[in-house]
């Protein structure tokens, strides 16, 4: 769970660092299709034979929700922080005027 953890809280970073400079989320298409790639190939790893080469177990739908739920939370958080840092760099510019 740790492996597909690290990837997808990598994409939830990348948009977060993209929500901080006001990029749109789809305003990138390469990016998307990396994006999805390596989902893609995330889920390749785990439900193939492959999860023997790399040490990982399937991931039940239980699993996916905590994960999917954990990288909401984090953007949503980030999102806050957003917020909070812009109303306390516009008071600070009101107060410096």
């Amino acid at each position: 769970m740790v492996f597909t953890a690290l990837v997808l809280f990598e994409m939830v970073r990348l948009q977060m660092i993209r929500s901080e400079y006001g990029l749109k989320i789809f305003s990138n298409t390469l990016l998307i299709v990396a994006e999805a790639l390596s989902i893609g190939l995330q889920v390749v790893v785990l439900y193939t034979p492959l999860h023997t080469v790399f040490g990982v177990v399937a991931l039940n739908v239980r699993d996916w929700m905590t994960l999917l739920g954990a990288a909401l939370l984090l953007a949503g958080i980030n999102q806050l922080v957003i917020i909070i840092n812009r109303k306390n760099l516009m008071g600070a510019r009101k107060g410096s005027v």
